[in-house]
């Protein structure tokens, strides 16, 4: 999937209809579950991306070390304070659209790998969206 098909995805889902706006959530969110993995599994996610979101996670590779301890709630607090939002509902609106989307851009085995480097809470929001 290019990145003009996962934004197409994503807009609708985040209710938007700038893809500049849907770009910068998608980036967002991407950066954040970036952090919560290994860099190995960053690496593995980001050659399953298009160039654009591939480089996100490719400079978590790059960074390397231990993935950040995130659970659900701060993993939504990171997406609304990186993008400024006013609730946390916004916040996790946007996290459930970018994730249905990249679960349907990379294969599911990707996503399954993902989900168990993720706590409990984090891993049941990925496998709702």
């Amino acid at each position: 999937m290019d990145r003009g098909e996962i934004l197409r995805r994503v807009m609708p889902r985040i209710g938007t209809a700038n893809t500049l706006e849907a770009d910068r959530d998608v980036t967002a969110v991407l950066a954040a579950l970036a952090d919560a993995i290994s860099p190995d599994e960053a690496y593995d996610l980001g050659s399953q991306l298009p160039d654009a979101y591939r480089d996100v996670m490719m400079e978590r590779m790059e960074r390397g070390g231990a993935p950040q301890p995130m659970d659900r709630q701060a993993f939504l607090s990171r997406i609304q304070r990186e993008l400024g939002l006013e609730s946390r509902e916004q916040a996790e609106r946007i996290a459930a659209g970018v994730v249905a989307v990249l679960k349907e851009a990379v294969t599911p085995g990707e996503i399954d790998d993902i989900a168990r480097q993720l706590s409990p809470e984090l891993r049941a929001m990925v496998e709702a969206a």
